[in-house]
């Protein structure tokens, strides 16, 4: 009698991984499609009414947040005006924060989460470029010169303050102010991040995942407050900024709304089509295959993926993407993968950081 001869558990479950994503579309990321905190003061003849109109508003000024903040600046002109019911149906959820009603007033926060085929099939059709990819969140250090000593941590930092009111995580760049706790305090104080301490700035990057950190110090001046930013990546200088504003909360947008402009300029998307590449995945088991395969999955751009041959130390995948090959290696950046070609012309993708 012919012995039957079974796959090691390793190899059924790379063969269960492959019968699962050969040809599998991929569901991008949902985080660039919710808005959240819209605050709605509606009244109406009843409570029932002025929350049927309260969340009328809300869904239309979120939708208006969700423009700004995935199409460029020149181009939210042209995207086409849109009725209630049809902006009605591009709402996936909506959640209420917090409320307070009357016989005929409702007052609320609340946050919404759009469908991102529809808002993306909306904006493709009337050939307005847009940005769907997120960046690695970036570390905001607010250091205020009007105290002597310059001040990060310590209180009064106005300027600190005016960065957490408006840190916004949300949005296509995540600015992150530091919680300013014992760990934060240990990591780098404000000297340390005047001095540019590269110790100091890869803590708290780290503490925080962002990619770079951004070192900004307040100083005032009369009426007006001059603001000297800079970036840095590692202990690598990228930029050096001065701004001056007429206010804090000014000088938050003059240093935050440039970051966010260039990098949705870097990753606009609109109908120029899509490509495929076929890549070769390195991979030293189906523990560090599932976690590629999962940061492949979060990259907006990805249409679709199949593997064409997997085997214990190397998978074979073609991949569908949006927008041109500069931007897919930068959304995979962002996922600490690298996309490169190999001596013979292939694709290679791999973990940063791993031997080419």
């Amino acid at each position: 009698m012919a012995q039957r001869r079974s796959l090691p558990v390793f190899g059924l479950l790379f063969c269960a991984a492959w019968m699962f994503w050969a040809g599998h579309l991929l569901a991008a990321p949902e985080d660039a499609y919710a808005v959240s905190g819209i605050a709605v003061d509606a009244t109406a003849a009843s409570a029932a009414a002025a929350r049927d109109k309260a969340i009328a508003d809300g869904q239309r000024e979120a939708f208006q947040q969700l423009i700004q903040r995935l199409v460029a600046k020149d181009a939210v002109k042209r995207v086409p005006p849109v009725s209630e019911s049809s902006l009605t149906g591009m709402i996936d959820d909506f959640a209420v924060e917090e409320e307070h009603s009357s016989s005929v007033r409702y007052i609320a926060r609340l946050n919404f989460r759009f469908r991102r085929d529809a808002v993306r099939q909306l904006l493709l059709n009337a050939g307005v470029p847009f940005a769907e990819e997120r960046s690695k969140p970036i570390v905001i250090l607010p250091v205020w010169s009007g105290a002597q000593p310059p001040v990060l941590w310590e209180d009064p930092n106005p300027w600190r303050e005016a960065f957490a009111q408006r840190e916004r995580g949300e949005g296509l760049v995540p600015f992150i102010v530091p919680l300013g706790d014992v760990e934060d305090l240990n990591a780098i104080s404000a000297e340390r991040a005047l001095n540019a301490d590269p110790a100091a700035l890869a803590a708290i990057a780290e503490r925080y995942q962002g990619e770079e950190v951004l070192i900004t110090q307040a100083i005032p001046e009369g009426e007006q407050v001059s603001v000297v930013t800079r970036r840095f990546r590692g202990a690598t200088l990228v930029s050096t900024d001065q701004v001056r504003a007429p206010d804090l909360n000014a000088a938050v947008d003059a240093v935050t709304t440039p970051i966010e402009a260039a990098w949705k300029e870097q990753n606009l998307i609109g109908g120029g089509g899509e490509q495929t590449l076929t890549l070769t995945v390195p991979v030293s088991d189906l523990k560090d295959w599932t976690e590629i395969r999962g940061r492949l999955r979060s990259v907006s751009s990805l249409r679709k993926m199949s593997v064409l041959s997997l085997t214990r130390t190397a998978a074979s995948v073609e991949i569908t993407y949006a927008g041109d090959q500069r931007q897919l290696q930068l959304a995979l950046a962002q996922r600490d993968l690298t996309l490169s070609q190999d001596q013979t012309g292939g694709w290679r993708l791999q973990r940063r950081g791993t031997g080419s």
